[in-house]
């Protein structure tokens, strides 16, 4: 019986573990503004960001915009750690609007000088526009759809 009542007791709280286990897993979607004004928040947590990558300098550099990147604004950037799949995929990915799924790092600095904070331990990226073909375009092109509701 008393092993009855243990079982029943530790059931409850092995599923909690279960499904904190599974949120933590999940990243935490996160702006890149959130990420540049208040990166303590963020230190060593899983998150999914959106930003401009530019590859080209020294070290891959996320930015707010265009813009930041073609004008080196690095207060309106992060660090972000080049896997072997993003380097496969450079032409796709280089000068383009990306989502980034990575380990977020407070005074992580690839390079020297700033940007100090970065995402070294990268999951995933992907294409999310292309300035030359914006995602407002593909959007405007569906029936029914509007970029604005």
């Amino acid at each position: 019986m008393l092993k009855l009542i243990g079982i029943t007791l530790l059931t409850p709280c092995l599923l909690a573990a279960a499904v904190l286990a599974q949120e933590s897993s999940q990243p935490v979607k996160v702006s890149l503004v959130q990420l540049i004004a208040t990166p303590e928040k963020f230190d060593g947590k899983l998150v999914s960001v959106q930003g401009f990558l530019d590859m080209d300098r020294e070290g891959d550099l996320l930015y707010l915009h265009q813009s930041d990147s073609e004008n080196v604004i690095l207060s309106n950037a992060i660090w972000v750690r080049r896997t072997e799949q993003m380097g496969k995929d450079k032409a796709k990915l280089n000068m383009k609007y990306v989502k980034v799924t990575g380990a977020f790092r407070l005074g992580f600095k690839e390079q020297l000088g700033n940007p100090s904070n970065g995402i070294p331990e990268v999951q995933s990226v992907e294409l999310w526009s292309d300035p030359a073909h914006p995602v407002s375009q593909r959007i405007r092109q569906i029936p029914g759809v509007s970029p604005n509701p």
